[in-house]
């Protein structure tokens, strides 16, 4: 009787360890698409990635493309109001480019979040090809319409946008800090100064610092570039102001839902997106106002 017990009990136990088979639709095959819900699945690895947003974008510029290939195929000889010199071809030309480029940026984002966040040599070659396209299409739309503003955010604007998401989620990593814990640094809980110009930070920390010194240079010297080109000099710094502004805006708002806590980057950001604005604000008057006032 008690051989009988355990051979029993042993059956029990050899039942339960077995696996529950797969359904048969996912039994043969390692990563199944959904284009409708845009739903990524990885049966081997047991890890699922979810969007809805990224159908419903591909879909809506898609919708773009063709109104846009209509459109210039019906009204072909239809002048362009802001240049008399080119056709409405100009304008297909543009949304083609525009479209191939948010497409770009739509898809090296999405290898880039099914990495896990991480940069690995399929997001650099992505991130890389997709900034000598929109520079070429700058390129391509300067000699169609000589507009050394559109050339200026085509070579600037895409570096800038990769070391900005990457500065994001580094930041979003940190829970919500710039830096690393002090408890990662070599050694711990070290001073800040020595140990920085000892290489004890992360290396995630000095990349930070780096992207975080480069990007407002960039802008700064994009709109510098603009400016010196162009007759109205208010619109380059109009648009350095809105790249400056609007991030210092939103950071500080998505801080606060996330921790509800007053800190050091919200101050910091709240008082640069100020001060930028109040510049702003007075170099119109000087370019605008005061040479109207003394010709009069």
């Amino acid at each position: 009787n008690n051989n009988d017990n355990n051979k029993k009990g042993n059956n029990n136990n050899s039942n339960s360890n077995k696996t529950i088979p797969m359904p048969l639709q996912h039994r043969h095959r390692s990563k199944t698409v959904s284009a409708l819900t845009a739903k990524f699945h990885r049966t081997r690895v047991g890890r699922v990635v979810s969007s809805r947003v990224d159908a419903w974008a591909f879909l809506m510029l898609t919708v773009c493309f063709c109104g846009d290939m209509y459109i210039n195929y019906k009204h072909s000889d239809f002048d362009l109001h802001f240049e008399q010199t080119h056709r409405q071809y100009l304008a297909g030309i543009v949304g083609m480019l525009v479209l191939a480029s948010l497409l770009g940026a739509l898809l090296v984002y999405r290898v880039y979040q099914n990495n896990e966040f991480r940069i690995n040599a399929a997001v650099l070659c992505g991130c890389l090809t997709l900034a000598v396209f929109v520079a070429a299409c700058g390129y391509v739309l300067h000699w169609l319409t000589d507009s050394v503003i559109i050339l200026s955010l085509c070579i600037y604007m895409p570096l800038v946008v990769c070391m900005a998401t990457w500065c994001y989620r580094q930041w979003i990593d940190n829970d919500y800090h710039v830096l690393t814990p002090s408890r990662h640094r070599n050694p711990p809980f070290a001073r800040f100064c020595p140990t920085f110009l000892k290489l004890g930070f992360p290396p995630q920390d000095y990349a930070m610092l780096l992207f975080l010194t480069v990007m407002p240079l960039a802008v700064v010297s994009m709109g510098y570039t603009m400016a010196r080109s162009t007759e109205r000099a208010w619109i380059a710094w109009a648009i350095v102001t809105f790249l400056i502004v609007l991030p210092t805006s939103i950071l500080p708002i998505v801080e606060w839902f996330n921790t509800f806590e007053i800190s050091f980057t919200m101050k910091l950001l709240s008082a640069i997106g100020s001060l930028t604005l109040f510049a702003f604000c007075a170099l119109m008057y000087l370019l605008q106002v005061v040479p109207k006032s003394i010709n009069r």
